[in-house]
């Protein structure tokens, strides 16, 4: 695990008369005090994309419409057509037009085709003309920043780019191509009030501002700097029996600054005990809790320990979890727990606690919001829904949101079991239409094409997907740091549910994070042990749609299988049929015999969905002699600290009779030599 460490200086806000330069908004990168004070200058941010342009408002024709940036759209997706085609197809569209001063903070494409021009302050001469793509990626790279000088995961972050670009009058952006081709696209602007500062972005500026880039660099990927000086620590360590509700510290009198909170349970459920209990802090003894969340969804994650990292939350694999979004009070803090979990629970940590200089008028409360609804119906075209995320009215900053899903999809691939075409919608103030319309619920989390994967990086997460492909449970989570969201009357975000398939008793929490000044109203459902409860999964058996309509499945655990060692029955709710074949090898070189029926004479490849976890390796399979795949290589099944399903099919094509066939399977180590881990099979495919 990575560890990221957010120095703290609870000083205050910068000053309305400060300048915005590039060094200055690399700053606001990892600057997790100053989002606890309203920004001075103002701002707000706006988000541009290839939106379906038929949606023009809620219940009315075209709202749920999903032509996007594949190309061919009904009206294409762009602000407006600045150069009609030409016989090549080829046209100019603009793609934002920001006046005033503002910044870029955030880019995001899945892929792109054409040329990008950027012009800034209204200059002839574009600052970037280019490729697409690479600019959307990384416009650190694009715009030439030596890569050179980074870790991994820093201004580049999976489909997303995140590396400011002031302007101080103007920012236009082009995009040359043919709109009949693909052109998926999101870019976030900042515009500030009229009379911000701002120094507009150049070149030189990697040189000029090296300190700040190769600092918040720095802050986000790898490094570990030392602890901030000053900081008070409060360790707790509380037993809470079911059905009571305790204090787990009594945080010092402010004003003060909870710059970290971290927690571990121990229950005889761990899963349980950390979605069936209710965290709750309240600020200023205000009557109602700013946050209400079961304990384990507020670090963004859930249900269980899964581990990831990010800057405002860590989930460690030991259990312990920890919190660096900063949470300001000015007098007083109370910081408690109930235990809904059916058996007694002990909760160990500590929280970080740090001077903070409240400012009334700028100073905000954090509030992190939880609701949960089980048993939708989950459909696509005009049967979606829009789900609240947050409504509010008042005054603060949104910065962050999760998803925390079950889908009961039997369609074993994303394509066809994906639950997340939707769409975010974020009305900021006097919107008329959202400042916000996404691509995509992975759009909005900065991926792409539903993968499954397991990943992490600075400002988003997907640490959980049990599998198979979308299947199971699944979290993913987003923090806007340098994209946060102000707003100063009212917010409303809302996602839209929609599935390749019609999908029953989908279960979809979700958490809004967000700072606000006292007298917000917002749309808060209180807690209970009903929508506290987690989801169970539903008997299934994969069913042949979308992306594995061709297939035919044959469930593993029925099978004849023969070999050394100990072959046996598997059971649990996410296996298909309720179980999967489950081989420990004697020793290594063991090898495992599967009789596969073949219904009909046929060309077929062989896949597999198989258990991932961390007590397996890698798994070599073969017909006689041949692999199934055509290099030869091994179906990786380890993984660090889950327990998933994932699927894999070979490339190679086999001619087989009807009656069946025998697939020889073999573990084998990382360097490829045998080895006696475990295999768990949960079904095979025969693809044709």
């Amino acid at each position: 695990m990575r560890t990221i460490f957010i120095l703290v200086a609870l000083a205050g806000a910068a000053a309305a008369g400060d300048t915005i330069t590039t060094a200055s908004l690399l700053g606001e990168m990892t600057g997790m005090t100053a989002l606890t004070y309203f920004p001075s200058p103002r701002y707000t941010t706006l988000q541009f994309s290839s939106f379906d342009r038929r949606a023009r408002e809620p219940y009315a024709p075209g709202w749920f419409s999903n032509a996007d940036g594949f190309g061919r759209e009904p009206i294409p997706g762009f602000v407006r057509t600045a150069v009609e085609p030409g016989a090549d197809g080829v046209g100019t569209y603009v793609m934002a037009d920001v006046e005033g001063p503002g910044a870029i903070v955030r880019t995001w494409t899945a892929a792109i085709d054409g040329k990008i021009r950027l012009y800034l302050d209204g200059e002839t001469a574009p600052l970037y003309d280019g490729a697409a793509a690479p600019f959307l990626d990384n416009p650190y790279a694009a715009l030439g920043g030596d890569e050179g000088l980074l870790a991994a995961n820093t201004f580049n972050q999976r489909e997303a780019g995140y590396f400011p670009v002031p302007f101080a009058r103007r920012c236009l952006i082009h995009w040359i191509g043919n709109k009949e081709r693909v052109h998926f696209y999101q870019i976030q602007i900042r515009r500030y009030e009229p009379d911000a500062k701002v120094t507009t972005f150049a070149r030189d500026d990697f040189t000029r501002h090296a300190g700040a880039v190769k600092a918040a660099a720095a802050a986000l990927g790898d490094a570990r700097p030392a602890p901030a000086a000053g900081l008070r620590e409060e360790a707790f360590d509380a037993t809470v029996a079911h059905n009571e509700r305790k204090a787990l510290l009594a945080p010092p009198a402010g004003p003060m600054g909870i710059v970290s909170f971290t927690v571990r349970i121990e229950a005889p459920r761990p899963d349980r005990a950390l979605r069936q209990t209710a965290f709750r802090m309240y600020f200023d003894e205000s009557p109602s809790p700013q946050v209400e969340t079961p304990l384990g969804d507020f670090f963004g994650a859930g249900p269980g320990i899964c581990p990831y990292t990010s800057v405002p939350f860590t989930i460690a694999p030991t259990g312990a979890m920890t919190c660096r979004f900063v949470m300001p009070y000015a007098k007083a803090a109370r910081i408690e727990i109930e235990n809904w979990s059916g058996a007694p629970l002990r909760a160990t940590g500590a929280a970080s606690f740090a001077p903070y200089a409240w400012k009334q008028g700028e100073s905000m409360h954090f509030f992190a919001r939880f609701r949960a609804d089980h048993a939708l119906y989950s459909m696509r075209h005009n049967e979606v829904v829009d789900l609240p995320f947050l409504c509010a009215r008042g005054k603060g900053v949104y910065v962050g949101t999760a998803s925390i899903l079950m889908n009961p999809t039997s369609v074993p691939t994303p394509s066809g079991g994906w639950w997340g075409e939707g769409d975010e919608k974020i009305w900021v103030d006097d919107d008329d239409f959202p400042s916000t319309f996404g691509t995509g619920s992975e759009d909005y989390y900065n991926y792409a094409w539903s993968v499954p994967d397991i990943f992490w990086h600075p400002y988003f997460a997907q640490p959980l997907t049990t599998g198979p492909g979308n299947r199971g449970y699944v979290v993913n989570n987003r923090f806007h740091v340098i994209d946060a969201l102000p707003f100063t009357r009212s917010i409303f975000f809302f996602m839209e549910l929609c599935s390749h398939m019609p999908t029953p008793d989908l279960s979809y929490a979700r958490l809004a994070y967000f700072y606000a000044f006292p007298g917000t109203r917002d749309d808060r459902v209180p807690l209970t042990p009903d929508t506290a409860r987690i989801p169970e999964l539903p008997p299934w058996l994969p069913l042949p749609a979308g992306g594995c309509r061709t297939a035919e499945f044959i469930q593993a655990e029925g099978l004849d299988a023969q070999g050394s060692g100990v072959v046996r029955r598997r059971e649990e709710p996410m296996f298909a049929g309720g179980a999967a074949l489950w081989w420990s090898p004697a020793r290594p070189g063991d090898t495992l015999a599967l009789r596969v029926p073949v219904t009909a004479a046929g060309k077929y490849r062989i896949g597999f969905t198989f258990v991932q976890a961390p007590e397996c390796a890698r798994m070599q399979v073969r017909i006689g002699d041949t692999p199934i795949f055509k290099d030869g290589r091994a179906i990786d099944l380890g993984t660090p600290h889950l327990t998933m399903l994932r699927s894999d099919t070979g490339d190679r094509v086999f001619d087989l009779e009807a009656g069946e066939c025998t697939l020889t399977l073999a573990p084998v180590a990382a360097d490829g030599n045998p080895c006696a881990a475990p295999i768990g099979i949960d079904f095979v495919w025969l693809v044709k």
